[in-house]
């Protein structure tokens, strides 16, 4: 079961890093852009859900087979159907169903930096719209192990960067 899931999850990171590289090549976006960016706002961004990190970034193996887990953003604990904000504003690229994350909300930041919001039971944004920080994007829900928990990846230069470094 272990396998199977770390495969499904390799199959959707890498999903996920071809629509990213897509979104920050398109010029029509680029245009849409706001102008502040995200990067210098390291250790000043409220995090999306006020839950504890339940998944850390980085690389784990797994103690059962020995596999190693290479993760790109952290999950952060949340009640049923709380709210979940936006870190920095920006525009909405993508709102709705994402495999492996459930339904997923990707703000594009400019300069390619993006934040990512999986997990959502509902949600309160659709693409094209502009954003604030603190912009209320849906609600929590729960995790493919059964977690309640809102994943929260960040990409700075396009790259996964470990959100804890943004955050108060």
């Amino acid at each position: 079961m272990t396998a199977l899931l770390v495969g499904e999850f390799v199959a959707a990171r890498e999903r996920l890093d071809s629509t990213l590289d897509g979104l920050g090549n398109n010029g029509e976006l680029a245009a849409a852009r706001v102008a502040l960016p995200l990067g210098p706002f390291r250790g000043q961004s409220e995090p999306p859900v006020p839950g504890e990190i339940t998944v850390a970034f980085g690389s784990e193996q797994t103690s059962e087979f020995g596999t190693i887990i290479a993760r790109a953003g952290v999950e952060l604990a949340a009640g049923p159907g709380g709210s979940v904000y936006a870190v920095h504003g920006g525009t909405v690229v993508h709102a709705g169903l994402f495999e492996g994350l459930g339904t997923l909300v990707i703000i594009d930041h400019g300069g390619q930096a993006f934040s990512l919001y999986g997990y959502l039971g509902g949600l309160a944004v659709h693409t094209g719209v502009e954003v604030d920080a603190r912009t209320l994007l849906g609600t929590a829900a729960r995790s493919p192990t059964g977690n309640q928990a809102v994943y929260f990846e960040l990409r700075i230069d396009g790259r996964p960067v470990d959100p804890i470094e943004w955050f108060k």
